[in-house]
């Protein structure tokens, strides 16, 4: 295994990601069998080994400690910090923290759980938009002095940010996701690394195992196993990702390699500062990664793969939505999130309006009225002129139409109670929900517009409020709402 450098740090070429001991992929394998992994990684020539305190939280550093004292002058051992876990109990509080005083209670435990004296690495793992950060980094750089530190790295940073705690500490390395099927550090990030003298450390380099060629739209997950809520393993979005697992494998059968190891081999050949940390629970699949150091990319397979890469479009966001607003919350606070939700589209209520209410954020629903059917003035029988983008709808089929329409009997029922209209009483439900929620219902006329704002006067009590929930949800609502294609809203 040849050598790489992060900065000044020397470690492995190819590095060893532990977090799947983590049961973030299921269940997790015996406490014995992790040991042999983790030593045996250690047999075969990997001197970097990458875990944090979320994971657990807590365990995964006991047990890469654990498994590493017997050789810890003979590896890299980087954590991070950032989430807002208690210290002493582990409990997970709401959001990050980053405060100077959390940091060093965390390193302190740190310390304790992987049987240290010093940590090699110290990574921030989420960007705290409450911290600034260059306290962060003089925090960590006291810490340097201490003794308790040798290096300061970043995870999931925005360049800006990258650049002013550069500034107050020197940056060893930045880890963020990269991988063929998720480039976004390729624009500013590494190009920033290389005027920095940075290193970069690329987590899910194998794109959570798709990569691998193991996975297809047939694979099923554990229920434990967070690709099952990821947007880019739902089952069409596998499918059409398929493409660029044929990419690697027309490239691997030419190398008599893997596809895995075409994937990893590439991430080398991008830059010398590059050491991808993939992560496996089995020893043949450590060894298989492994190999990837030894397949030589021309610069016509390069060229190739790039070419290819370049006519395929991936599918799917590589992160939940919850996920994706909390990282861009850390670079520029946000105050709005718009998406559609109604009493017949009500997707946000299981990740992002928790997020908005943790974070601060407002929320705006577009589409407040079903596309106007929640008005009860569509009649399922009457169609739509095909300029009407209902028209193409799933739910706006005469069929789902006439399904759903027990929906809008419900807000009819609600609203001859209260002298008001279906719209008015869907509006009046949505503004119930959370002080935070402002719809943006539309209208061509202005009789309609009105209507929607005479709904701002109707109070739902909680017995109304009840009375719909427990109504809406016996009833099913039928179609999708879009064909996956459109662009509105």
């Amino acid at each position: 295994m040849q050598i790489r450098h992060l900065g000044s740090l020397a470690v492995s070429e190819i590095g060893y990601g532990t977090m799947s001991f983590a049961s973030t992929y299921g269940e997790a394998p015996d406490h014995a069998e992790a040991i042999r992994v983790i030593r045996g990684a250690y047999e075969r020539g990997v001197t970097f080994f990458d875990t944090a305190e979320a994971y657990g939280p807590f365990t995964n550093e006991e047990l890469v400690g654990e498994a590493l004292a017997p050789v810890r002058d003979q590896v890299v051992i980087a954590t991070k910090f950032g989430w807002n876990i208690n210290p002493n109990t582990g409990e997970r509080g709401p959001g990050l923290n980053s405060r100077p005083d959390h940091i060093k209670r965390a390193v302190d435990g740190m310390l304790r759980r992987l049987k240290v004296e010093t940590i090699d690495l110290l990574y921030q793992h989420r960007v705290d938009p409450d911290v600034p950060i260059e306290d962060v980094a003089d925090t960590v750089k006291n810490l340097i002095t201490a003794g308790k530190v040798k290096h300061f790295g970043l995870s999931e940073a925005g360049a800006a940010t990258i650049r002013r705690a550069h500034a107050v500490q020197p940056v060893t390395a930045i880890q963020s996701e990269y991988s063929l099927w998720t480039r976004d550090p390729e624009p500013e990030i590494l190009p920033l690394c290389g005027e920095l003298g940075i290193g970069f450390v690329p987590w899910s380099p194998l794109g959570a195992g798709f990569l691998t060629g193991r996975i297809d739209a047939t694979t099923a997950f554990e229920e434990t196993d967070f690709r099952t809520g990821s947007p880019r393993f739902t089952k069409e979005a596998r499918a059409a990702n398929l493409a660029l697992v044929d990419l690697l494998k027309t490239i691997a059968d030419a190398k008599q390699a893997t596809p895995a190891q075409i994937a990893l081999a590439w991430l080398l050949a991008q830059k010398t500062w590059i050491v991808p940390i993939p992560g496996t629970r089995r020893l043949e699949r450590v060894e298989e990664n492994l190999g990837a150091a030894t397949v030589v990319l021309t610069a016509g397979d390069l060229g190739e793969i790039e070419a290819a890469a370049a006519k395929i479009t991936v599918q799917g966001a590589r992160l939940p939505e919850a996920m994706t607003i909390r990282r861009a919350h850390t670079v520029q606070p946000v105050a709005a999130i718009q998406n559609e939700y109604s009493l017949w589209a009500r997707d946000p209520e299981a990740e992002v309006l928790p997020i908005c209410e943790e974070l601060g954020i407002g929320f705006v629903p577009w589409s407040p009225l079903g596309q106007g059917f929640l008005t009860g003035k569509v009649d399922p029988k009457a169609g739509f002129d095909k300029s009407d983008v209902r028209s193409w709808f799933p739910r706006f089929t005469p069929e789902a139409m006439l399904a759903n329409q027990a929906l809008v009997d419900l807000l009819k029922r609600i609203a001859d109670a209260k002298g008001a209209t279906p719209a008015q009483i869907a509006l009046a439900w949505l503004l119930a929900q959370k002080p935070w929620i402002v719809p943006i219902p539309g209208t061509r006329k202005l009789t309609r517009l009105e209507e929607n704002m005479a709904s701002a006067d109707i109070e739902l009590t909680d017995a109304d409020l009840r009375e719909i929930e427990a109504a809406a949800s016996k009833i099913e609502i039928k179609g999708a709402r879009g064909t996956g294609h459109e662009v509105y809203g």
